[in-house]
This record gives C-alpha cells, structure tokens and sequence, in this order.
C-alpha cells in the first residue's frame, strides 16, 4: 500500500470513529415527517376545497410531498444497505 493510501485509509478511520459518516437521525425523521404532512395535507385541502385553483394548488403540494416522502425513504434504505456492507 502506497503511502497516499495508508493516509487516506487513517483518515477515513478518523472519520468513522468521529462518528462524521453517520446520517444524523432526528434531522431525517423530521424531514420525513414534514414530507407526509405535506403529502397528506395537500390531499386534505384538495377534498376540502371546491375551487379548482386551491384544488390544483392541492394536488401540486401533495404529489411534491409524496415524490419526497419516495426519495428520502429510497435514499436512507440505500444509505443503510451501503454501511452494512463495511
């Protein structure tokens, strides 16, 4: 192993004992639940709502919550599955 190598394998171990590779839990909980209040809000509005505008409105806010709700769930389960390789 070259010496370039042996210093970056040192500073990656330095990184993971730091705990700075580590996904901060409660800022992803809280991400995800502001992803389904958005998601479920926005289906709320739109069978509350008679107005086509607010009702559009709804249905913008609520396919963006779900599309987000989607992406931050796939990627802290890939996330996961790339740590437990290690």
């Amino acid at each position: 192993m070259t010496s370039a190598m042996a210093d970056f394998k040192a500073l990656q171990q330095e990184f993971n004992r730091r705990g700075w590779c580590r996904k901060p839990a409660a800022r992803v909980l809280l991400e995800l639940a502001l992803d389904l209040v958005l998601a479920l809000g926005g289906i709320a509005l739109f069978i509350a709502s008679h107005s086509i505008w607010v009702r559009a409105a709804a249905i913008l806010v609520s396919t963006v919550g779900s599309i987000a709700v989607g992406t931050n769930a796939h990627t802290d389960r890939k996330s996961t599955r790339l740590n437990s390789s290690h």
